[in-house]
């Protein structure tokens, strides 16, 4: 089988430093398990087309300016400090969250922890809702909203030699498996032109027909145990639908 293939955005252009969170179920579960001395400012928003990364960029702006003269009437006054430090040293990043040349996909998330450990970041190809927050954890309700909104559907893509499968969640493709059918002889008859004797041709063509029909079979058993280990890949994975495309005459096999 082949490597796995991520096309996720890159979310290392937001922040500088920060560890990339996937937006997959392993990704969103390891940032539910981190837990930052002081809790996380949570900065979300949408970079996308049509004025939507200009509606972010004032939602996050209103949130910050609430949560600071919050924290000014109520909280701690360490509280207040470590927050003004992580907006002076992440400006840029939660300016990137809603700047359009970025070039980190649509829907962005950067966590900051009040502590001097690294920040994380995630991105995605879908809508994010736009907003800052402070919390002890970092704000997961968003991600995971996009998660059961956008679930995850399996593509297959199919031909005589190859059978590829992909998962697509989150506006992300991620390819899950490559495998190929090798080692098949292609050699017909080699003894050169058929006789002119009608029975040594005969017996020419009947051969060319046996090995054809080795070859096809042996394909099949080939790519039966490939669908085979495709489809445990499938159950594991949870799709909520699988598509089947490519070469119609495997693809119906592979479908079936």
């Amino acid at each position: 089988m082949g490597e796995t293939a991520t096309t996720h955005p890159d979310a290392r252009d937001l922040v500088e430093g920060a560890e990339v969170i996937e937006p997959t179920r392993s990704g969103i579960a390891a940032l539910a398990r981190w837990t930052p001395e002081g809790g996380v400012l949570s900065v979300l928003g949408d970079a996308g087309a049509g004025g939507s990364g200009d509606e972010s960029r004032i939602a996050i702006r209103n949130d910050l300016a609430a949560l600071t003269r919050r924290l000014h009437d109520e909280g701690p006054r360490e509280l207040r400090t470590a927050l003004a430090d992580v907006l002076a040293r992440h400006g840029d990043a939660i300016d990137a969250v809603t700047r359009a040349d970025a070039g980190a996909g649509r829907g962005r998330a950067v966590f900051l922890p009040l502590d001097d450990g690294a920040p994380r970041a995630m991105a995605t190809q879908c809508t994010m809702p736009a907003g800052a927050s402070l919390a002890p954890l970092a704000r997961l309700g968003p991600l995971v909203r996009a998660r059961t909104l956008h679930r995850a559907i399996g593509v297959v893509l199919v031909s005589a030699e190859r059978l590829e499968v992909t998962s697509v969640a989150m506006g992300v493709a991620e390819r899950r498996g490559v495998w190929e059918v090798g080692g098949l002889s292609e050699g017909r008859d080699r003894r050169g032109p058929a006789s002119a004797n009608p029975g040594r041709a005969q017996q020419s063509v009947t051969h060319v027909e046996r090995h054809d029909a080795h070859i096809a079979d042996q394909r099949r058993r080939a790519m039966a145990s490939i669908v085979e280990r495709a489809a445990g890949l499938a159950r594991d994975a949870d799709w909520a639908r699988v598509i089947v495309a490519g070469d119609p005459g495997v693809a119906e096999e592979v479908a079936e």
